[in-house]
């Protein structure tokens, strides 16, 4: 009996590990169940039991159309229940385009006939001569400015990231195998070291970051040629009177941080504190205007829309109650 048993795990596994349809598992569970009976040891009465329930079993698993009816259909009518029921953006965004063959590698058995037969991407005319002109002017303007040794971060963040994008998808592809085996098989030619590309540190990050938001030569280099509006009417103006303002309110921000940890000010937040720094002669009255104006540019720069808290909830509800 023991072995019986053991000879029915293994097999499964084996199963399992080469993905078999649910005729192969029916088929051993078939065989199973025969030499079980056949065994002196089973009990009388148990062989129809037993065959009838595997007949139902069997016969609803691997028909489609009763597989459905009976458990398919039941079990989505309860997640439907369980679910919140999908926005109007959300079904916008499933509507909007396809899975293309996105869908046959992540089903396990990708038709890669069907990848094949898609026709060859080509250029058009005006794609080709964007590359043909502007990008190789780009290219020329890059290479006459040389080779800035202060944009290096930006350089490795940028390669360091699409190196990793790179080596995820290469796994993605080799994950989603229809075989284990050969899957293995072009990981070794392609990994033969393992997976050794990362996600950019957080230190290299934040040496890119500080480039793109503070001024800088490399700021200018890359905005160089842009239109960068003056007036603090439009969004990209306002960004940029904010970036200038919140470097100028640095060292004024020092001052009363310094009064503060030194118990000089009592104020709770940095409004009041500014006021008390200004009261007490620790900062000018221009260097208080400063703080002021970037408060105001600050404050603008992350506004949002405000909602009610049950903002959409009677549209949800009769969404549900419709899906009811």
């Amino acid at each position: 009996m023991s072995w019986l048993i053991l000879g029915a795990v293994l097999a499964a596994l084996v199963l399992a590990y080469i993905r078999a349809a649910g005729p192969a598992w029916a088929i051993v569970a078939g065989a199973f169940i025969i030499a079980l009976l056949s065994m002196q040891t089973t009990p009388e009465g148990l062989a129809a039991p037993l065959l009838g329930l595997y007949v139902i079993v069997a016969g609803v698993l691997n028909f489609p159309a009763l597989r459905r009816k009976f458990i398919s259909d039941p079990l989505l009518a309860v997640y439907r229940r369980i679910l919140p029921a999908m926005s109007q953006t959300e079904q916008e965004a499933i509507d909007a385009g396809t899975v293309w063959w996105d869908g046959e590698l992540f089903s396990g058995r990708p038709d890669w006939n069907q990848l094949l037969e898609f026709p060859k991407p080509s250029l058009s005319v005006e794609e080709q001569a964007f590359l043909d002109n502007e990008c190789e002017e780009l290219c020329s303007m890059v290479e006459d400015e040389g080779r800035k040794s202060d944009d290096l971060p930006l350089l490795h963040w940028a390669m360091e990231d699409t190196l990793m994008r790179i080596q995820a998808a290469f796994e993605g592809v080799l994950a989603n195998y229809p075989s284990r085996l050969l899957g293995t098989s072009p990981r070794l030619v392609i990994f033969p070291l393992g997976q050794w590309f990362a996600a950019p540190s957080d230190e290299l990050g934040h040496r890119a970051a500080r480039l793109l938001i503070a001024p800088s030569a490399t700021r200018d280099r890359l905005t160089a040629g842009m239109h960068l509006p003056q007036s603090e009417a439009e969004v990209v103006g306002t960004l940029e009177a904010a970036l200038h303002a919140a470097v100028e309110a640095e060292a004024v921000e020092a001052k009363i941080r310094a009064a503060a940890k030194s118990g000089a000010l009592k104020a709770a937040n940095a409004e009041d504190q500014a006021d008390a720094a200004l009261v007490a002669q620790l900062i000018s009255a221009a260097e208080h205007a400063q703080l002021a104006r970037f408060a105001v540019l600050h404050d603008k720069v992350i506004a949002v829309d405000h909602f009610p808290q049950d903002f959409g909830r009677e549209e949800g509800a009769a969404r549900q109650r419709a899906a009811a």
